[in-house]
């Protein structure tokens, strides 16, 4: 067992910590809430030459002194490494995308979503620090795109519709400093005004291209140890699509024989609760069910202490979440998770929260989906498998094994249905669309990242292909061009878990059994199944 590797990746996640204070206060540790990160394009690259340092660090260390899970976490740093260094030093995006809001938001964000009126101190002081930052943070807009800065000025936008509910929510439960947090937010809006018409002056010369071109996807498939090329995922997507298109229409049929497609899809999704106080517990009710459901059926072993709450979203940030979202546990401190669901701005908003969609949901979101995945991640000794240590929001999600995470929940939607949590026809109706919507993301991301497919191609691919709204779509395709590869790792996961559970069967005979199976995966943190899989063979190997 090596000290020093220890060492390392201590000094390794402390460094993130301090880099992403914003991130910090997400996962629970409170000694950087009142930092905001450096805006500055000097300390951004120092960022990058430290992440150079380090991989070069855990490159030398010698693997033979190293206990198996340290090679494992080795291999996990240098993994990730590597693509946070492609993105900076290939793509560029930090020179590209000029969205200062985002950091801001999070910083505010991480912090006001606490309870109690002692979150307001550390939010004043980010407030305080968050001009300077705003205006450091124009150093590097070097190459902006047209689109991602326009996205930066939504971003603006919707920050300065935050931060009055910021000051009144202060004013009402600390008044002894809502005056102070009024005025730091009057600075905040001040410099985002500003930075909104810095965003405007520089858009008509944003020329940058978004699109990384396809020699650059392949090597972003590479470095996330995908065993595909885009071409062959591009391929597998478009069968996919097919085959759940035609699956679609069997389960239609038989669920609602003669009537056609858009009448079923009418038909499931007017079975929703009358109200939203009644949607709100119906979510309750099917999450409490898969609980129950994961625990009297042994699909995993549940860890103590876990906890997830049902709740409205706060205003603040229904502009971002027009359904509804998983807000994980912190992995430190009080470890609560929450699943926000937004009320809809119309009785006919109600179709998106139906029945079998809330019961897909608590599965794929809560039981035994993301909210188990993480808390049960977070849990492991080495904090680098943790899953959001801080980084740049795209290269952190990539390079924690997306595939496995989206992976996990999606493949969890068809455990549970072929297990019996829910054998109504539309629950599997809804199944099946989802699987048509992840099929369509894995087409759309490929040709979109390579620059085969133009912005307004995808949008009109979605809204044909899923039926999606043109506003969603267009909403869904901004958030792409920002994450490629992310998208495809849903359905392509789901299919690689599957794959990696024949050869763990074939490897360990009468030995396997699901629940092992599901446990590995949970407890080892978030990975590229590539990892995963030297995992189960060490395993299989020792006789377990």
């Amino acid at each position: 067992m090596s000290t020093e590797f220890d060492r390392l990746q201590e000094e390794f996640v402390t460094a993130c910590l301090v880099r992403r204070p914003q991130e910090s206060s997400y996962l629970g540790f409170t000694e950087h809430d009142c930092e905001m990160p450096s805006g500055k394009l000097s300390d951004r690259e120092k960022e990058i030459e430290q992440d150079k340092n380090y991989l070069v660090q855990f490159q030398d260390i010698d693997e033979s002194k190293l206990d198996f899970d340290q090679k494992i976490s080795r291999k996990l740093a240098i993994n990730k490494l590597n693509i946070w260094i492609f993105v900076d030093e290939t793509l560029k995006h930090y020179l590209m995308d000029p969205n200062a809001a985002n950091e801001v938001s999070s910083g505010i964000s991480s912090l006001f979503m606490r309870s109690g009126p002692e979150r307001f101190y550390p939010l004043l002081a980010r407030l305080e620090k968050t001009p300077q930052y705003i205006e450091e943070f124009k150093t590097r807009v070097q190459t902006p795109t047209h689109l991602w800065t326009e996205m930066a000025v939504e971003g603006a936008e919707g920050l300065l519709r935050f931060l009055p509910l910021v000051v009144a929510a202060s004013q009402e439960e600390i008044p002894q400093i809502g005056g102070e947090i009024e005025d730091a937010a009057k600075k905040v809006e001040k410099s985002l005004l500003n930075y909104i018409r810095f965003l405007k002056d520089i858009l008509p010369t944003a020329h940058t291209p978004w699109a990384m071109g396809r020699e650059n996807f392949e090597t972003l498939l590479n470095l996330r140890r995908l065993p595909y090329t885009g071409d062959e995922i591009l391929a597998l997507g478009k069968k996919w699509l097919q085959q759940e298109k035609e699956n679609l229409k069997k389960v239609a049929e038989s669920l609602a024989p003669g009537k056609s497609l858009d009448e079923v899809i009418n038909m499931v999704k007017s079975q929703h609760p009358p109200t939203f106080e009644e949607t709100l517990e119906l979510y309750r009710t099917y999450i409490r069910k898969s609980r129950e459901f994961i625990i009297k059926n042994d699909i995993v072993t549940m860890p103590e202490g876990e906890t997830l709450k049902v709740e409205e979203t706060p205003e603040y940030i229904r502009y971002q979440l027009p359904v509804a979202a998983y807000r994980p546990a912190p992995a430190v401190g009080e470890r609560v998770g929450f699943y926000l669901v937004t009320p809809p701005q119309s009785q006919e908003g109600l179709k998106e929260h139906n029945e079998s969609s809330i019961a897909n949901v608590s599965v794929h979101e809560a039981y035994p989906g993301h909210h188990i995945q993480i808390f049960c991640s977070n849990n492991h000794p080495h904090k680098i498998r943790w899953t959001n240590i801080p980084a740049d929001v795209y290269i952190k999600v990539v390079s924690e094994g997306s595939e496995l995470v989206e992976g996990w929940a999606h493949y969890c939607e068809e455990y549970m249905l072929k297990k019996g949590f829910n054998t109504t026809g539309e629950y599997l109706f809804v199944q099946s669309l989802q699987a048509i919507w992840r099929a369509v993301r894995i087409i759309v991301d490929v040709q979109l990242s390579r620059g085969e497919m133009s912005f307004d191609d995808a949008v009109t691919f979605i809204e044909k292909e899923a039926g999606m709204e043109h506003s969603t779509a267009v909403a869904e395709v901004k958030r792409y061009t920002i994450g490629p590869s992310y998208p495809l790792s849903y359905l392509l996961g789901k299919h690689m878990i599957k794959e990696l559970k024949e050869k763990v069967k074939t490897m360990m005979g009468p030995r396997f059994t699901d629940k092992f199976f599901h446990d590995t995966i949970l407890y080892e943190g978030t990975m590229p199944i590539a990892l995963l899989e030297e995992i189960f063979r060490h395993k299989a190997s020792l006789g377990h």
